[in-house]
């Protein structure tokens, strides 16, 4: 039987120290905690410096969500219900107008199969939700994507969604690793009307499709500007002959891993060639972290940007200069 899990927020004012843990919860089993405030960026929201949290409760399948109102002095509670059965990795978004978004997926594991992005939004400042509708329908990828390796493997892990919102006019737009093609692709769409239509889905990664190369684990930002930007993992790349890389694995294809991304100066609609940010191509089966019998990459790396950079991160065994044990490090490239 699983008991609640602590959920706590700790706050640093500007040019001051850090403050005593605030207790967000403690009735869930929480996972994939994410936190959003409103930063009001054109000076229009009415519940300018909330701050808002959704996470997961493992223990009963719910999507749930929590606000603070006093800038972590305290938080709702017990927290809003906003999905449940099948639904993992939710993430909320502010709009310059104070509208709040949670996007979030259901059935995303164990595909290839059918599975959805939704979202719920609030036009209160969190007091209170709609009820959940569709952003995209997708092919969930595999647990375990193909491991031209043999023996170990990784969780993929699921179509888990990327969302960011335009801090320029509200637009949403979201991403997820999508196996309609038999392999793994990031795929994209957008809402400019606030979730009530959204644009054709567009395919991000820019090699052959459908030749078996798995891209996956997606992240989305948008610059003050409006520019947005994405990066994922990418096995586009050989096992290049170098010393990192373990004899038996170079030349195989679909298996190390590199980070790509790309950017887009419309809103959306078109996107530059991708781009290659990771240094060296890295091997995922060094020094491998494992909990049961899942071996695990990824799941939080990110990009965040301002008007003139892009700084996507991500973990990887690479050695640069300093990790010639190749432990999974966490590196940033501008």
């Amino acid at each position: 039987t699983r008991t609640p899990t602590g959920l706590d927020m700790l706050k640093k004012p500007a040019g001051g120290n850090w403050q005593a843990p605030v207790v967000v919860d403690r009735t869930t089993y929480t996972d994939k905690q994410w936190i959003m405030g409103d930063p009001d960026p054109q000076g229009i929201s009415p519940y300018a410096g909330y701050l808002y949290m959704s996470w997961t409760d493992v223990g009963t399948s719910r999507i749930v969500f929590s606000r603070s109102t006093d800038s972590n002095g305290s938080w709702s509670s017990p927290p809003l219900n906003l999905a449940s059965s099948g639904v993992q990795g939710s993430i909320p978004g502010v709009a310059p107008d104070g509208t709040v978004y949670v996007v979030f997926g259901r059935n995303i594991f164990y595909g290839p199969s059918p599975g959805t992005i939704e979202f719920v939004k609030s036009t209160n400042g969190g007091a209170s939700f709609g009820s959940a509708s569709v952003a995209a329908n997708i092919t969930a990828i595999p647990w375990n994507i193909p491991n031209p390796f043999g023996g170990t493997n990784f969780r993929s892990p699921a179509s888990l969604p990327a969302f960011a919102v335009s801090p320029v006019d509200g637009n949403l737009y979201v991403a997820w690793a999508d196996y309609r093609h038999g392999d793994a692709d990031i795929y994209f769409t957008r809402s400019t009307d606030g979730g009530a239509t959204w644009d054709p889905q567009i395919r991000l990664n820019d090699d052959p499709i459908g030749n078996g190369i798995d891209q996956i684990q997606p992240q989305v930002s948008v610059a003050p500007n409006g520019r947005v930007a994405a990066m994922w993992f990418d096995r586009r790349l050989d096992c290049p002959d170098e010393p990192w890389i373990p004899p038996a694995h170079v030349g195989l294809s679909n298996a190390c891993i590199d980070t790509f991304m790309t950017r887009s100066f419309d809103e959306g609609q078109t996107w530059v060639p991708n781009i290659r940010a990771s240094a060296q191509t890295w091997d995922w089966t060094l020094n491998l972290p494992w909990t049961g019998s899942s071996g695990f990459i990824g799941d939080y790396q990110g990009i965040a940007s301002n008007d003139e950079v892009d700084f996507p991160f991500w973990n990887a065994t690479a050695n640069l200069g300093e990790n010639a044990e190749n432990y999974q490090e966490v590196f940033v490239a501008p």
